[in-house]
């Protein structure tokens, strides 16, 4: 029998504790989130480690909220719950509160701005291109959808993201500018603002990664003659006319009454210059709606009339018709196309409301008290999850999903099984770990069969349209 010194014993425990560690380290860096994250090397990049073998690591704070996220509740006590079970230890809420600082934040940013970086798998690239967007490629280099979506915040951040005069003041109002790829289904760029920060102040936002040759499509509410001047130099736009921005011929000079333009005719498509100063060349883009169409168009106007905006007769003959300014040209995409094509826009709206009717962005950012750097680190948290999930992890489940079946996967239904499933999706090693999940994915996060209503994936379908 064999006498072990306490000495002896001493090492042999410290030696087992090494061990553990190492697998526990080792078993960290497996998961294909933190090596394609690179979480623990952003804590030391980013200024969050300050001292070795941290209590709190970057894996474990981000994943403790992730799952309280899956939760839908926003409270120290569970984020330390799970944190702590992430590294096998005890937390107090204090022991989180104690990381929301600025070095969290910086750090939360930085991993967020590499997120975005991250490219889609080449395979997956070609597979949507061969599918979907093929005729888009061909045309443009990438198709561009631009939006913002609003959230209230905690009161403690009111004076830095302020709501507006209509709005709850006892609350922040945060809206988030949002710039998405629809050619590789990637997100872009993010800018966090208040409700003061209108569309209009960031028209200027998609400058900063729009390419030559990218096609921009985004509502009115970004229709500025200065925006415009610039992104028609090196890119495409689709946009709504803005009516307060006068029309004129190109010849002539003079001002284009549109109701007189428009009389008889039910497509419109010529040359004009926008804007009495700019004159900036632009074509004109016009087509008649249908009667059913138009007359919801005017009762949705009515019931939002005040007595500030009465609207005027010529203001509901408008209504009548769909109206685009661009400078694609005619033999690059004709009328039919020009309208199809706006239409996905909507997509940024599906994926608004895949956040906040199934990520709890609503839930989890909707608290009363939170102080500032914990309320920003948790809306860097939800982006870095949501753009995270929508890249690879998306793709490959779709792929998978159509080898099984002819439906397509619901972006809505598909974050909802998700936000189920996390636990294990977050952990995997290597996409083929999700293989045996697929079924769950055919039988809860495809899109019903409908006879008449198009979903959004049906509307990919435009696209063959387009060719004819």
């Amino acid at each position: 029998m064999v006498v072990w010194s306490k000495k002896a014993l001493l090492r042999l425990s410290i030696l087992k504790q090494r061990i553990q560690e190492a697998e526990k380290q080792s078993a960290i860096l497996s998961d294909k989130l933190v090596q394609d994250l690179k979480l623990e090397e952003q804590g030391w990049s980013s200024g969050y480690y300050i001292k070795p073998n941290p209590k709190i690591t970057v894996t474990s704070l981000f994943k403790g909220f992730w799952q309280m996220q899956d939760k839908g509740e926003n409270c120290l006590r569970l984020w330390s719950l799970h944190t702590g079970m992430e590294v096998d230890q005890v937390l107090s809420k204090q022991a989180i509160d104690y990381r929301m600082n600025h070095r969290t934040l910086e750090l939360v940013e930085q991993v967020l701005k590499h997120t975005l970086q991250l490219k889609l798998n080449e395979h997956f690239l070609e597979q949507a291109a061969d599918e979907n967007i093929k005729f888009l490629v061909g045309k443009f280099r990438n198709v561009l959808l631009q939006d913002s979506t609003m959230q209230s915040l905690p009161v403690s951040v009111k004076d830095l993201y302020k709501a507006g005069n209509t709005q709850n003041k006892e609350m922040g109002m945060l809206r988030l500018q949002c710039v998405y790829n629809f050619t590789t289904q990637t997100w872009v760029d993010f800018k966090l603002g208040g409700f003061t920060n209108n569309d209009q102040s960031e028209a200027m936002m998609i400058t900063k990664t729009a390419q030559k040759r990218d096609l921009i499509l985004r509502d009115l509410g970004y229709c500025t003659l200065k925006s415009l001047a610039q992104l028609v130099k090196n890119q495409f736009v689709v946009t709504p006319w803005d009516k307060k921005s006068n029309m004129y011929d190109p010849i002539t000079k003079e001002h284009l009454p549109l109701l007189e333009l428009f009389k008889g005719k039910q497509e419109i498509d010529q040359a004009i210059l926008l804007g009495r100063k700019q004159q900036l060349p632009m074509r004109l883009v016009a087509t008649k709606l249908p009667k059913a169409v138009v007359e919801k168009r005017i009762k949705s106007a009515k019931a939002k009339q005040t007595s500030s905006s009465n609207h005027s007769e010529e203001y509901y003959e408008l209504l009548g018709w769909d109206i685009f300014l661009t400078n694609v040209d005619n033999v690059t995409l004709n009328p039919k196309q020009i309208g199809q094509l706006y239409g996905l826009r909507w997509y940024i709206e599906i994926l608004f409301k895949a956040w906040k009717s199934h990520a709890n962005f609503t839930t989890m950012l909707g608290q009363k008290k939170m102080c500032y750097h914990r309320t920003i680190i948790s809306i860097y948290l939800l982006l870095i999850r949501f753009v995270y999930c929508s890249l690879d992890i998306y793709h490959y489940i779709q792929e998978k999903v159509k080898e099984q079946t002819d439906s397509f996967i619901s972006i809505m239904k598909f974050h909802d099984v998700c936000k189920s499933l996390s636990a294990i999706i977050l952990s995997i090693s290597s996409l083929s770990d999700l293989d045996y999940l697929i079924p769950y994915f055919v039988k809860h996060a495809t899109y019903e069969k409908r006879n008449q209503r198009l979903n959004m994936r049906q509307k990919y379908l435009y696209f063959k349209e387009l060719q004819i």
